[in-house]
């Protein structure tokens, strides 16, 4: 409860709009995971309390419960604590399969302790109370069992007594951790808010991490019974052919420079939201391109946003797809494609090379080389924590370029827009300040890509090149507009080749992360030998729904409206512009009802396609 008014406090910005009655309903539903959590904690340490080891062993019995009991809680409160802000970032809390976030960086724990003063200060409290409370107890305990009377029935009457209290202390134990007696199955995660900004706070991340020990498999789902009645629902089933002229007479084929730039909201961008923003050069890059406002990112964090991009594999499922047993299922790889069709090609990282497992990805994904922290020549341009800035970074990537045979295919993921937020020193006052500590890199790293360019333009290859500008996820917002449940999924999608004139596309159109792997090969009049029936091209015109999952629940954005879809409850229509729910759309039934089945078959096709190893299948004949 403690750990939650903390989240609470330090997360106020998030939750000012929400009134006192949804906060204290939200506090309410999270003593049932307190009391879960702490009853699967305590039934472990059970039998030591209450086993009658007799007045000899008691001191070292009770010593050893307060030393295990601190053991294995603080480490809890410490995470719990952390993910105050840390789910501000990814958006969930902390669960198994993401604790290697704390291992992948160089941060130093004083400056980070520096940065978030206060929520050191106030996890340091409430660890130094909590062991205060351990030894308090420990203490009373002792001293109740020194003053109670001896008896010489001690024996048998202390273990009837003992084997009494176990069992009843048992069956509470069970109770709490079950959730209480009336529920058909046992507290899960899907049991919190069912508002997907209140869900985290009603959630608290002992139970979360002692829930996502035990790795659930995709559920196997049945809504549609043959392979017709699924794929026609399916974005990739979209019948009609693509806007883009055919490439046959073409006699150069175009390289393809693939630029993710790390949390680039789209919230942060100038124009598009009427405000100066912080990326005047990616807003100035947007006029002379192909640019998708309504584009969506996949997923909340790197380890998923990068497999989306690249991979067209969506984050639909509780854990990260690199990090779960089905991390080899076979996708439609980036790399793989370009390969086929005579590509040279590279991923960029400036990370320490197994950074997320994306060394592996990109071995998968079919890219030939992959350039990490440990390739970059200069140290001196490190930042000290996760690898070296963008600025000079780019400026390697666009060397490394003019070494590779064309035609290539080039991934370049940005790296210094994330957490601690370095800027270098002596570039800190060119770049505005602003309400979110991100704002600053996000600045810094629009420059980095403006020099980019400014370099690539004067190099042999720039005019044959295709650019893919977007993100890898979205961060948190700083603009009204999109602090809601479907702002921080907003993201930029940009195409632009220089000179290029592009066909009259419906820019308004919804897509995602998925659909860039199929639109790079529609450009470069490339077909796959399968096809993830998931994505399409953006040249490819028809019905088209994004499909994003939350903790809770999926998202289904259709054009001017959207479906929530929550795990458990009645899926409700809304308007694209009442991202917080307010007014639920009545009379468009048959709208409703068409997004629902292509919810389904989306999470039919990529739970199975996990389970039988098909999402991928073979593509059609032409």
């Amino acid at each position: 409860m403690t750990m939650r008014a903390i989240y609470l406090a330090w997360n106020l910005d998030v939750f000012g709009g929400f009134p006192a009655a949804k906060l204290a309903e939200a506090f309410a539903i999270g003593l049932r995971f307190d009391a879960s959590a702490a009853g699967f904690l305590c039934a472990g340490l059970l039998p030591l309390a209450l086993a009658p080891f007799g007045r000899r062993a008691s001191r070292w019995r009770w010593s050893l419960y307060a030393l295990v009991l601190g053991g294995i809680t603080l480490p809890l409160f410490l995470f719990g604590t952390v993910d105050s802000e840390l789910v501000r970032a990814v958006g969930r809390r902390t669960t198994v399969d993401s604790l290697f976030l704390y291992g992948e960086s160089d941060w130093h724990a004083l400056d980070i302790a520096r940065q978030f003063a206060p929520l050191t200060l106030a996890g340091i409290v409430l660890m130094a109370a909590w062991v205060a409370l351990i030894l308090r107890g420990q203490r009373w305990i002792l001293r109740t069992e020194a003053n109670a009377p001896s008896s010489e029935a001690n024996g048998i009457r202390s273990w009837f007594w003992a084997a009494a209290l176990l069992l009843l202390s048992a069956a509470m134990l069970v109770l709490a951790i079950r959730g209480g007696w009336s529920n058909s199955k046992p507290l899960s995660i899907v049991h919190t808010h069912p508002e997907p900004h209140l869900d985290n706070l009603a959630l608290n991340t002992p139970f979360v991490l002692l829930k996502s020990l035990g790795r659930d498999k995709p559920q196997r789902m049945g809504y549609f019974d043959t392979r017709d009645e699924l794929l026609r629902r399916l974005n990739g089933a979209a019948p009609a052919p693509s806007l883009l002229p055919s490439t046959a007479t073409k006699d150069k084929p175009l390289n393809v420079v693939v630029i993710v730039m790390e949390s680039l909201s789209l919230g942060y961008m100038g124009e598009v939201n009427g405000v100066d923003g912080y990326t005047p050069f990616i807003d100035e890059l947007a006029h002379r391109s192909l640019f998708f406002p309504n584009a969506w990112a996949n997923a909340m964090r790197s380890i998923e946003g990068i497999p989306a991009v690249l991979g067209s594999v969506p984050a639909l499922s509780k854990e990260p797809l690199l990090a779960s047993p089905y991390a080899s299922t076979q996708f439609e790889g980036l790399g793989t494609l370009l390969a086929q069709q005579g590509y040279d090609t590279a991923f960029f990282h400036a990370a320490m090379r197994g950074t997320m497992y994306l060394d592996q990805f990109a071995a998968r994904a079919g890219f030939a080389r992959y350039y990490s922290r440990e390739d970059y020549p200069d140290p001196t341009d490190d930042d000290g924590a996760w690898g070296i800035f963008d600025e000079p970074y780019f400026q390697y990537v666009a060397d490394q370029i003019g070494q590779m045979r064309q035609p290539f295919g080039v991934v370049a993921f940005s790296l210094t827009a994330h957490h601690p937020f370095k800027v270098p020193p002596q570039l800190a006052e060119r770049f505005p300040d602003g309400p979110q500590p991100i704002l600053k890199s996000i600045a810094y790293s629009d420059y980095a890509l403006r020099r980019f360019f400014e370099t690539a333009q004067t190099r042999p290859w720039y005019a044959d090149t295709v650019f893919v500008i977007t993100a890898d996820h979205g961060f948190l917002p700083y603009l009204p507009q999109y602090k809601n449940d479907l702002g921080r999924w907003r993201i930029p999608l940009i195409l632009f080749q220089p000179g290029r004139t592009w066909p009259q596309v419906d820019t308004r159109q919804p897509v995602s992360q998925i659909d860039i792997v199929p639109t790079i090969a529609d450009i470069i009049g490339a077909r796959a030998a399968t096809r993830n029936w998931l994505a399409r091209s953006v040249f490819v015109p028809g019905e088209r729904t994004v499909l994003l999952r939350a903790e809770n629940s999926y998202f289904a954005i259709d054009g001017d409206y959207f479906l929530f879809y929550p795990l458990s409850g009645q899926p409700q229509l809304y308007r694209i512009d009442d991202p917080e729910r307010r007014r639920p759309v009545s009379g468009h039934d048959d709208l409703r009802q068409r997004l629902i089945e292509r919810t389904r078959a989306a999470v039919q096709y990529f739970n199975n396609g996990l389970l039988d190893a098909t999402l991928v299948q073979p593509a059609p004949p032409s």
